[in-house]
């Protein structure tokens, strides 16, 4: 289904009419698949329903929150369950719940947050993702980290020393940044972890 669908469809919702005609019609029906216990996921819940505020749980929207408790094995069940269902939309939080899914659907939307969607291959890019799979990065891949010095170059344009922190696993980022760097004509000394 289309992004554009998927948005009509979940926003028809929110206009659907009398409350005796919307009792006739089937509501849209969200699953929400987390890998740990209810509760763990806090923060990531609260954006999750804030981001619905505009629907009522139950009066135009289906929400049916599904926790793995910290199991892959129970994960994938949950997943290939919700996915029998046929649910107009699949919201994963984490790039192991995503590829999870990923494998079992090309069909059914799926909005995710993952680390990198593009170097995970669920998405083309990040500008048009392709597929049946859209959503937020919520770290970063070299497209964002080429934005970021670009935007500290433009506050901070005396920067003479520009450092980057991050965990070692995650080289694809030093490239595009140091390019980036080292392309602006800037003095900046470009610094790398050894």
């Amino acid at each position: 289904m289309k992004r554009r669908k998927l948005i009509a469809l979940v926003g028809s919702a929110a206009i659907a009419g009398p409350p005796a005609a919307r009792a006739q019609k089937r509501l849209p029906r969200v699953v929400y698949l987390w890998l740990g216990a209810a509760g763990s996921d806090g923060e990531s819940l609260k954006g999750f329903q804030a981001g619905l505020r505009e629907f009522q749980e139950g009066r135009n929207l289906i929400v049916d929150y599904r926790y793995a408790d910290g199991s892959e094995g129970r994960l994938a069940e949950l997943a290939a369950a919700a996915i029998a269902e046929r649910p107009d939309l699949i919201y994963t939080l984490g790039t192991g719940v995503t590829g999870t899914v990923a494998k079992l659907t090309r069909t059914i939307p799926i909005v995710s947050v993952t680390g990198d969607p593009v170097g995970s291959g669920f998405a083309k890019s990040l500008a048009r993702p392709g597929g049946n799979i859209t959503g937020m990065a919520n770290t970063t891949g070299p497209e964002l980290v080429e934005k970021w010095v670009e935007l500290l170059s433009e506050i901070t344009p005396r920067a003479r020393r520009i450092a980057m922190l991050r965990k070692r696993a995650e080289h694809f980022q030093r490239r595009p940044a140091e390019q980036d760097a080292g392309g602006s004509g800037s003095a900046r000394k470009r610094d790398s972890h050894r």
